[in-house]
């Protein structure tokens, strides 16, 4: 899960091979919520975007950068931030719940801030999360290769699976002058990562 000036999900890698979808696809941070009883749906974006947090810098006169390290100074600004850490979680969760991945990577340009608390959000995507009997839940791990994790780590992760099958299942097909991957049939491409 990538969070920057907008939440998204890089790259769905499924049995069925790597799904990066079309439009809005894995645009998670559009979808509705009702932040109070009788207000209209917004998106997840409006309260918790990397541009929710430029706007709250300006109101409280603090560079986006150190928004984290300063909550001690304004009850306003702590309770700002608790706020759009609650709604990364619950986003994070909810994505979860679709995909029920053994791993969630968690990374992005918000994450990335000074004295983000990424500790306090391992906690509460693990609280929003369903505890059915006999399931494990999810590793949370932290991305190490700042805004670009998604994308390496899909590519990565592609790799090793297509370097599972056999050379005559990866064959690129031309079509209309662009490269084509076809998908390639699960059973042809065991891995000990799926």
């Amino acid at each position: 899960m990538n969070i920057g000036c907008q939440h998204r999900i890089g790259a769905y890698l499924g049995g069925d091979g790597i799904f990066r979808g079309g439009g809005l696809a894995l645009e998670i941070g559009h979808i509705p919520v009702r932040d109070a009883p009788h207000a209209a749906p917004q998106r997840i974006e409006t309260y918790a975007s990397g541009v929710t947090l430029v706007a709250l810098a300006a109101e409280h006169r603090v560079p986006v950068a150190d928004l984290f390290s300063r909550v001690q100074e304004s009850a306003g600004l702590s309770l700002a931030l608790d706020h759009i850490v609650w709604h990364h979680a619950a986003t994070i969760a909810s994505a979860s719940i679709l995909f029920s991945p053994r791993i969630i990577l968690i990374g992005g340009g918000v994450l990335d801030l000074q004295a983000y608390p990424r500790d306090v959000l391992s906690s509460r995507i693990l609280e929003c999360l369903p505890r059915p009997a006999g399931l494990q839940p999810p590793v949370i791990r932290q991305a190490v290769l700042g805004w670009k994790a998604a994308i390496h780590g899909a590519i990565l992760l592609g790799t090793e699976r297509a370097s599972a099958c056999r050379p005559a299942q990866r064959r690129v097909t031309r079509r209309r002058g662009r490269a084509r991957i076809p998908a390639l049939p699960a059973r042809a491409c065991q891995s000990p990562h799926w």
